[in-house]
């Protein structure tokens, strides 16, 4: 690195900057879609729930 000019680890420092970027915005979008994922099996589970809560009385349970 002792002879590498300015600009070119300024270049360099910029590739690792877009790479950052990208990686992040990936990140971000998995978290979307498991955050997504959490909220419809909790509501399955809370429907589940709810239909065995109200079927447990007719059934003499």
């Amino acid at each position: 690195m002792g002879d590498d000019t300015v600009g070119e680890r300024l270049a360099t420092i910029e590739t690792k900057l877009d790479l950052l970027i990208v990686k992040r915005d990936d990140h971000e979008i998995r978290l979307r879609k498991l955050e997504r994922w959490a909220w419809v099996v909790a509501g399955a589970a809370g429907a589940i729930g709810g239909s065995i809560a109200r079927l447990l009385p007719a059934t003499g349970g």
